[in-house]
């Protein structure tokens, strides 16, 4: 969050997609530069949305179609009347950006998309991307950084008595569960713009389910401060998150998407990576653990060694009926696997057994030749590191940063005029 050369890279998305060239969307477009809207006296052209819409397309792989762009301009215009306040805010406070810093960030872009010195330039000719419009969102991106951490600077003063309650509630709380999540967060600040903002989060999930860039769509329109990476929070607590954002990302499986989560300050869009019990997630977990292996004879299905695995994951509730199974059903393996570190296990028996509560049986697993069932006996945890101290700093920093943002955002939008000429 606010890291400037973070916030201005990987603007470009994906460099597989090459629409035609800027001519395309510039020459011949009746009133190109006519005002759209003027920002405090400062006026934004008819050609400024089109080039970032044209930016925005690109980077975000979405499917271009005149459809696509009614829907999106609304948002356009909202980002960069956004840029145009933040610009006159820094202006205002006498916050520099200079040219050395927007081409360290141009740079940056071409380090990350494996481009030559200078390669960038082939690339704006290439994609039809208009090179004024991405500096400015560089230049608007680096002002509002420091802005922030000017304005918000009082408000970041993190206490050793702070961080310490930060390490003793992960440390209370290491067996709930965390989710690695990325988001795009749509402000609704006043009432008449619920259903708007709640369609462009609609649209947005579509384009994204329909294989759009959830990263570069996140850096185009999140008003959150991990829009600067992305929109990558990492790794979160349940207990961290807003209750309906809670419940939302609970009821979702790994690599799906969510659908709008409303929440106090605007709707969410929650991508979801992982989902781990962080006293469970060790590779140097041992677990003690006990087998029940069922060989599948040549030519049969496995059907009657499926049901008899099943009937030992519904009924097996300690460890000893595992070995009673395996001598009832004369298993040719012995049951008794000893202990087995979890960094040990194969790809295909890890996920099975690394969530297992002592005494609880897994499903049956099948394999070609054999069903399997597992239960784990004990589970010896290695020592859990607390929470590296520059990291929780680092992190309540981060969160401080992002509401500061919001509201000096939120209150130079009341205190603007702005225009909008069509």
């Amino acid at each position: 969050m606010f890291r400037i050369a973070a916030a201005t890279v990987a603007i470009l998305g994906l460099l597989g997609v090459w629409p035609g060239p800027r001519e395309a969307w510039t020459q011949g477009t009746p009133g190109a530069q006519r005002i759209a809207v003027v920002v405090n006296e400062e006026a934004i052209s008819v050609r400024d949305v089109e080039a970032r819409m044209h930016l925005v397309i690109v980077s975000s792989a979405l499917r271009d179609s005149g459809e696509l762009r009614q829907r999106l301009r609304p948002q356009i215009l909202r980002t960069l009347i956004d840029e145009r306040l933040q610009l006159q805010e820094a202006r205002r406070l006498k916050i520099p950006v200079s040219e050395t810093e927007i081409k360290g960030a141009l740079a940056t872009i071409e380090q990350q998309n494996r481009l030559p010195p200078g390669g960038i330039e082939t690339l704006f000719e290439r994609t039809g991307i208009d090179r004024a419009s991405l500096v400015d969102q560089i230049r608007a991106t680096i002002a509002w950084n420091k802005l922030i951490r000017l304005r918000g600077g009082p408000a970041v003063q993190i206490s050793e008595d702070e961080i310490d309650e930060a390490i003793a509630d992960a440390t209370a709380n290491k067996d709930r569960p965390e989710y690695r999540i990325s988001e795009i967060f749509l402000p609704v600040d006043t009432s008449d713009q619920e259903d708007d903002v709640r369609r462009l989060a609609e649209r947005m999930i579509q384009q994204i389910r329909s294989g759009a860039d959830f990263t570069s769509i996140a850096r185009q329109f999140s008003q959150a401060g991990s829009a600067a990476v992305g929109g990558e929070v990492g790794w979160v607590r349940s207990n961290q998150m807003d209750p309906e954002l809670e419940r939302a990302v609970a009821a979702m499986k790994p690599g799906e998407v969510s659908e709008p989560v409303r929440t106090l300050g605007g709707f969410y869009v929650i991508s979801l990576a992982e989902v781990v019990v962080p006293s469970q997630r060790s590779a140097d977990t041992v677990l003690a653990m006990r087998q029940v292996l069922l060989p599948v004879p040549p030519g049969s299905d496995g059907s009657a060694q499926l049901a008899q695995a099943t009937k030992i994951s519904e009924t097996a509730k300690k460890c000893t009926d595992m070995d009673d199974a395996a001598r009832e059903l004369k298993s040719p393996a012995n049951p008794d696997l000893g202990r087995v570190k979890l960094g040990e296990m194969s790809p295909q028996l890890r996920p099975q057994v690394e969530s297992l509560a002592v005494n609880q049986p897994t499903k049956p697993i099948k394999f070609t030749n054999v069903v399997l069932v597992l239960m784990v006996c004990d589970r010896i945890e290695p020592r859990q590191a607390a929470p590296d101290r520059d990291d929780v700093r680092e992190q309540i920093t981060r969160q401080r940063l992002d509401q500061q943002a919001r509201r000096i955002l939120r209150d130079l939008r009341r205190a603007a005029f702005v225009d909008l000429r069509g």
